[in-house]
């Protein structure tokens, strides 16, 4: 699995407003999030990340990945 970059974000923020524009959201409002999380095979490529206001991805999206561990079959479930 590879390591969380505390340095990505700053990158990542330099990187989406020279593709995009400055964004009509305040950075310090939303959490960077990997779209396949590290934990599952991701990566810290920018194709790889999304922001994401940051009580949603708090509140909805890390949960829903927190649980979808419990449910992936093993060997046997097939």
């Amino acid at each position: 699995m590879p390591a969380r970059d505390p340095g990505v974000r700053k990158e990542y923020i330099k990187w989406y407003e020279n593709k995009y524009g400055v964004p009509n959201f305040n950075w310090s409002d939303v959490d960077i999030h990997h779209i396949i999380p590290l934990a599952y095979g991701g990566y810290n490529d920018f194709d790889n990340l999304i922001p994401l206001p940051e009580d949603f991805h708090r509140q909805e999206v890390t949960p829903w990945w927190a649980s979808y561990g419990k449910y992936i079959p093993d060997g046997d479930d097939y």
